[in-house]
């Protein structure tokens, strides 16, 4: 190029130019060196290598500096091509423009047209769903997965077009399309409700060894329902919409009710089914009864928490409280009622012992069986179980109040002819014992009254009315002197001290009613020796171990003494007077005869059967009748008159000194071992296994 010749051109004169300065440099230096004689240079190098590496330095320096100049050439060229292209692409894009312009409008008619086909055949699809569907509507979805997911299909398929025609009744035809739509909706919905209802007959019954197991309710669902089975359900349940899923949640809860109400009936429930019904069982069939029905409670707690691990596995989470009230509520309500009939049975005593085991299992359960149905908005079952709850606590307070007024009816009723401990008497302590064996009794008994119900005039929190159904006085404590007890204790706020004070009234009404019987008693020493039996009956069974920090404290330690001096006096003063006497012989033989022939015939036939305590007697009598009897006989022997009858008085006794000490020692008081009186001990309405007990205790007061 022209530009490039000429930059070698000046190239070549600057070459010649260096050149030419080089060579005159170097003739200089060659000239400066001839004139010092032309030797060689210090360190060895001569003129001449020294001139060459000079010039092959600048000839290397010469040919980077054109190099440079080469390079800013390029650039100033290149810069120029790229602005040329530059705006090159500036006019071709000016040039396109119009181009665009022209197929955007083209895609966005090509885009809408697309748009319209597809709404198009949407909305064929909606209108011919009937026809396409219909079959497999029609045919229901089976009992097996694989026709369930064509079913579904179409049953999906069915709805969408149904709201697609409701949203656009404008359109032609719409509403004939629609009617067609919506009536095989209607028959798909048949169908799969049927096949629901087929699914829920293979469920099974719960038997109580799986009830009773440790599996988690989630497991026992599986054992009544298997797995796909509940899978199927559950699809059909959320498939058949508001409608459909209406009927099945009631075919759902039919099946299981009947379901639970066959596991319940497996369980115990046998042919009760009202609480009317168990309020007139007998006593002791009632007692055994409560043994069913908590065991029927905790049953049904079971049930429950399995019912609703099955509706949440079938059912959407608002359709779920339905089902689980549907399925549980006739089963639980039936066993509540018949444990509100025991409410409604005959108050006596010992029926707290029935309600405080009911409420036992109903603290047991009632948690969990509350949290149930809390989940479940069961808040009428729940309200159901919590009323039960108070009637059972009040009947317990109404029931041991009527304590007192049985004392006062019982201790009307003779005593036994051979002295020993009265029913009644045997029939407190052991009611004590069991009743001090539950731990919540106290707190059930005493607490609060404003928590619920159980006082007079106080019938607690509205709950469904079930309080309603149970005679006030069944509920209630009247305002009687033989209740004045049981208002005292209630008033005190601690439930333990409430109790002590309780059984210490009783004990001390207890005692008023022996006292009674004795004093209706015509033989003084059988009356005083019933007291005595009694009362050391009493005082050794409250300072027993269980009873001793309930009620012990409230006993007099010095009764009994009191009532052994009593007894004695009553029992043997008389031959204690008679021996005592120094009269005429005959008069004083005959004196002591009497006595002695009325001791053997009545003391014989009287018991103590405590040994201790009749070891204290017979020492008693040893230790003061048998000296005086003995100075009787020698106060008789020195007597002038004495001749005429015999030379010894002892053998005109009914019995001599050893004779009379063996008597005392052996044959007195160790009589009788049957019940009191020979006449039944179920007293107070006993149940007969309680009366078998109370009858030990009567023989054996040590029991």
């Amino acid at each position: 190029m022209p530009g490039m010749g000429g930059a070698g051109g000046g190239g070549g004169e600057g070459d010649a130019a260096g050149r030419g300065g080089r060579g005159g440099r170097e003739g200089a230096g060659r000239g400066a060196g001839g004139g010092e004689g032309g030797g060689p240079l210090p360190g060895g190098r001569s003129a001449q290598e020294a001139a060459a590496a000079e010039a092959q330095a600048c000839a290397r320096l010469e040919a980077l500096e054109a190099s440079l100049a080469r390079a800013a050439e390029l650039r100033a060229r290149t810069g120029g091509a790229l602005a040329a292209l530059r705006s090159r692409a500036t006019e071709m894009r000016q040039g396109l423009e119009p181009v665009r312009a022209c197929t955007q409008a083209l895609s966005r008619a090509h885009g809408n047209i697309d748009a319209a086909l597809r709404v198009t055949e949407r909305s064929l699809e909606h209108y011919d769903a009937a026809r396409t569907l219909g079959p497999a509507a029609e045919a229901g979805p089976g009992v097996g997965s694989e026709r369930l997911g064509i079913f579904e299909e179409a049953v999906r398929g069915l709805q969408a077009a149904a709201d697609f025609l409701g949203h656009n009744r404008g359109m032609k035809s719409a509403d004939k399309a629609l009617a067609a739509t919506e009536a095989l909706l209607g028959k798909a919905r048949l169908k799969g409700v049927a096949s629901f209802t087929d699914l829920l007959s293979t469920a099974n019954q719960l038997p109580e060894a799986v009830l009773a197991s440790a599996e988690p309710p989630s497991s026992l669902a599986r054992v009544a329902l298997p797995e796909e089975e509940t899978t199927l359900l559950g699809r059909l349940a959320c498939l058949l919409g508001p409608d459909g899923e209406a009927q099945c949640v009631a075919a759902y809860a039919s099946s299981r009710a009947a379901a639970i109400q066959g596991s319940l009936r497996t369980l115990g429930a046998g042919t009760l089914t009202t609480g009317d019904e168990v309020a007139r069982l007998p006593r002791d069939a009632l007692e055994t009864y409560i043994e069913t029905w908590t065991s029927l409670l905790a049953s049904g707690a079971r049930l429950a928490s399995v019912e609703k691990a099955l509706v949440e596995s079938v059912f959407p989470l608002e359709a779920q409280p339905r089902a689980f009230r549907g399925a549980i509520e006739q089963g639980l309500v039936s066993i509540l009622e018949q444990g509100l009939g025991v409410a409604r049975s005959k108050k006596t005593p010992e029926k707290v012992f029935m309600l405080l085991k009911m409420l036992d299992a109903l603290r047991t359960v009632g948690e969990e069986m509350r949290a149930i149905l809390t989940s479940m908005q069961c808040a009428e079952l729940e309200g159901k179980l919590n009323e039960l709850g108070r009637i059972l606590k009040a009947a317990s307070r109404s029931s041991f109040a009527e304590l007192g007024a049985a004392i006062d009816r019982d201790c009307n009723r003779a005593p036994s002819l051979d002295g020993t401990v009265h029913p009644v008497s045997a029939y407190i302590v052991h009611y004590f014992r069991r009743l001090l064996k539950n731990a919540n009794a106290a707190g059930v008994l005493f607490s609060d009254p404003s928590s619920g119900l159980g006082e007079e005039g106080t019938l607690g929190v509205t709950g469904t009315g079930w309080e309603s159904t149970v005679s006030s006085d069944m509920l209630t404590v009247p305002q009687s002197e033989q209740n004045q007890f049981f208002r005292e204790a209630s008033a005190m706020r601690d439930a333990e001290s409430a109790m002590a004070h309780a059984g210490g009234c009783i004990v001390e009404l207890l005692k008023g009613g022996l006292e009674q019987v004795a004093r209706g008693v015509k033989q003084p020493a059988h009356a005083q020796l019933f007291l005595l039996n009694n009362f050391r009956y009493l005082e050794t069974s409250l300072h027993s171990q269980q009873l001793a920090g309930a009620l012990g404290e409230t006993w007099d330690a010095a009764l009994v003494p009191q009532q052994v001096s009593r007894f004695y006096e009553a029992g043997w003063g008389r031959l204690r007077d008679a021996l005592e006497k120094r009269g005429e012989p005959k008069e004083a033989l005959r004196a002591v005869n009497v006595e002695l022939e009325g001791i053997t015939r009545l003391h014989r036939s009287w018991v103590i059967p405590d040994r201790e305590l009749r070891k204290v007697i017979q020492g008693k009598v040893l230790a003061e009748i048998l000296p005086a009897f003995q100075l009787f006989i020698e106060a008789q022997s020195s007597h002038p008159k004495m001749a005429k009858l015999g030379s010894n008085p002892g053998k005109l006794l009914k019995l001599d000194a050893g004779r009379f000490e063996a008597l005392v020692a052996s044959e007195l008081y160790n009589g009788g071992g049957g019940a009191p009186g020979g006449r039944p001990p179920a007293c107070l309405g006993l149940p007969a296994g309680l009366s078998k007990m109370v009858a030990q205790c009567s023989a054996h007061p040590p029991c």
